[in-house]
């Protein structure tokens, strides 16, 4: 996973539990109701000033569902990732003119194509055995699972650290306008009415107000009928991104309607191990049955394994993110694993990160389905 710039010690307290500013509205925003904070699903009362209001904004107010819900900017995104046909460009660029960026596909069964280009950049530091930029790292996710091609133009499944390069999590991360709508203060977003956008009618929001002191200001476009985050163009000052930067970065994100051919990337030479191997008990805790797991890495109990190859196992599971979360905190510690950190949530991800001798082991627990989870798991040292 990577790191981002020096960022302010705001983001390193927020980047999960975001706050909002009390800052006052830039003068001369105009709003068809009296303004107020974005909702968010991930406030947090435990987080010291800045608070998150309780009062709902403009936008949430306008983008009301014909349930009376309120929609979030985690289900903004939400409503993103689920269109089908499209294309999608995300771009930030720097002061210098360098910019990072991510053009992806999105077929009709809901599979991906990502291209993340990372131009040379000094201050970008990724973790020890990622490459450093500048490079471009080309992801498919089938059926959930990210592959990638080697040198020889077959796919692998990806591993820990890359499957990390998502869309989703570009979109979330402070190079990714939902980010900052989290923490854009009070009177900061006005309706402009109704348009077509990327092939899809959408209500247009004008950006306009101060983040801790300093002027941001930009426009966004939300679907009408989904509620799904179709656009946005956000400037910001460098120097939220990190002090003593100067100059403004530029956020760029469009959805567009395209007909996507079907993404198949060549994977015969992936074979997945079947869930349990005949005559053995799938799932027994301490006996990791159907997958190459050492018997102190359990698999969860009735797990379906859909890869096992390279140190890398990905498996589901019809059991909550929270449920299995908590199976291999408690599991691991019993094994004799060492946590190197607690266990943290991004936008209902879990990530476990544990050693153990000269093993370094990475659990990854996510969302699948409506109560399901997928789940990998990645050992070094474990081959």
């Amino acid at each position: 996973m990577h790191t981002h710039r020096n960022l302010l010690p705001m983001f390193i307290l927020l980047v999960f539990a975001l706050a909002c500013s009390k800052t006052t509205p830039a003068p001369g925003t105009q709003s068809l109701q009296t303004p107020s904070p974005l909702a968010t699903s991930e406030q947090s009362s435990s987080l010291e000033t800045p608070q998150v209001s309780n009062a709902t904004s403009t936008l949430a107010s306008d983008a009301s569902t014909a349930t009376g819900n309120q929609p979030t900017i985690d289900s903004l995104v939400e409503g993103t990732l689920a269109f089908r046909n499209v294309k999608i460009s995300l771009s930030t660029t720097q002061p210098d003119g360098s910019s990072t960026s991510l053009a992806a596909e999105i077929d009709a069964n809901g599979d991906q194509h990502l291209l993340n280009t990372y131009p040379e950049n000094p201050g970008l530091v990724f973790s020890e055995g990622m490459q450093s930029p500048p490079f471009n790292l080309e992801l498919y996710v089938v059926g959930g699972v990210a592959y990638k091609p080697d040198e020889d133009g077959i796919f692998q499944v990806a591993e820990t650290q890359e499957m990390s390069f998502t869309l989703k999590n570009a979109i979330l991360s402070p190079d990714g306008p939902a980010f900052w709508l989290k923490v854009f203060p009070a009177g900061s977003l006005t309706s402009q009415g109704s348009e077509l956008f990327g092939g899809f009618q959408a209500q247009k929001y004008a950006i306009q107000g101060t983040l801790y002191g300093q002027s941001v200001s930009g426009e966004i476009w939300v679907e009408s009928s989904q509620q799904s985050l179709l656009g946005a163009e956000i400037d910001l000052p460098a120097s939220l991104y990190g002090p003593q930067t100067e100059g403004s970065v530029h956020i760029h994100l469009q959805v567009e309607h395209s007909d996507i051919s079907p993404i198949q990337p060549k994977l015969e030479a992936l074979q997945a191990t079947p869930a349990a191997a005949p005559g053995t008990s799938q799932g027994q805790v301490g006996t990791p049955a159907g997958s190459s797991l050492p018997a102190d890495i359990p698999l969860y109990p009735e797990a379906s394994i859909l890869v096992d190859q390279s140190g890398i196992v990905v498996f589901q599971s019809i059991a909550s993110v929270e449920t299995v979360n908590q199976f291999y905190v408690d599991q691991l510690i019993a094994h004799g694993w060492e946590a190197q950190a607690d266990p943290f949530n991004s936008s209902g991800t879990y990530y476990q990160a544990w050693t153990k001798d000269d093993r370094v082991l990475s659990v990854t627990i996510a969302p699948e389905g409506d109560k399901g989870s997928l789940i990998s798991i990645g050992c070094e040292g474990c081959e």
